[in-house]
């Protein structure tokens, strides 16, 4: 940057070496030899500029990736999280990062921690069964949630997915009809995923709620929706092909 502004000082003095101490006093035109020496000036005046304005990107790009840290710089809080809320809950749960190797901003990252802890929670606690109803149903005893970090076309997308109970979206579209909103798409878009989950904060269910497991889950998703809202993300609920329920919340930019 310095260099940078060097350049453009002495192209600037040259400048004035070549107008004289009275600029007025040059006429275009009236010199040829002036006028040669003008436009070199100018030349170097906008050479000086622009190394100027190259090495401010470049400060700026670095202090960018300075800023900048590895998702999985949450792995050790993540993975101490997610053991307390299984041990709590009574259930064996098995849990995965995959593209931990994302650049994230740290402030944001350091904003991330807590909605995301909260979406493991919710798989935990509302999606996973007891190991002797898993057993029932043909699953392994200990379930698994798997934590997935990518970039799309429009941000970063974070998937909270796990083996537990499905999503019922009969539930989901009932829902939306007692709060009176417009009738879900399969899956719903994000701008109705967000209505539903305002509307459901500000008018949740009866105490009858507690035994369903898709209620639970939207209930939670209620609670994270105004910190992920906050910091300008959206939830989405994405088809798993796999069968896991998934939610992703993306990060734009």
């Amino acid at each position: 940057l310095a260099q940078g502004c060097a350049a453009a000082e002495d192209a600037l003095a040259a400048l004035r070496r070549h107008l004289g101490a009275d600029g007025d006093a040059y006429e275009p035109g009236s010199d040829p030899v002036l006028n040669d020496g003008v436009r070199l000036a100018l030349d170097a005046a906008a050479a000086g500029i622009d190394t100027v304005v190259r090495t401010t990107q470049a400060l700026r790009m670095a202090t960018e990736a300075l800023r900048k840290v590895r998702f999985d710089a949450l792995t050790g809080r993540l993975h101490e999280f997610v053991g307390q809320v299984a041990r709590e809950s009574g259930r064996p749960v098995r849990w995965a990062l995959f593209g931990g190797a994302e650049a994230v901003d740290r402030t944001l990252l350091d904003r991330l921690a807590v909605p995301v802890e909260q979406l493991l929670r919710l798989s935990v606690e509302h999606g996973i069964e007891s190991a002797a109803l898993r057993q029932q149903s043909g699953k392994q005893a200990a379930g698994y949630v798997e934590l997935r970090v990518a970039r799309q076309v429009d941000g970063l997308g974070i998937d909270v997915s796990d083996d537990g109970a499905a999503l019922d979206a009969d539930r989901l579209r009932a829902q939306a009809a007692r709060l009176r909103l417009e009738a879900l798409d399969t899956p719903p878009t994000p701008e109705q995923l967000a209505a539903l989950l305002r509307a459901f904060a500000a008018a949740p269910p009866g105490p009858e709620a507690a035994a369903d497991a898709t209620l639970r889950r939207l209930a939670g998703w209620a609670r994270v929706h105004p910190a992920v809202a906050g910091m300008g993300a959206r939830l989405e609920l994405p088809v798993d092909a796999s069968g896991r329920t998934t939610v992703r919340l993306v990060l734009p930019g």
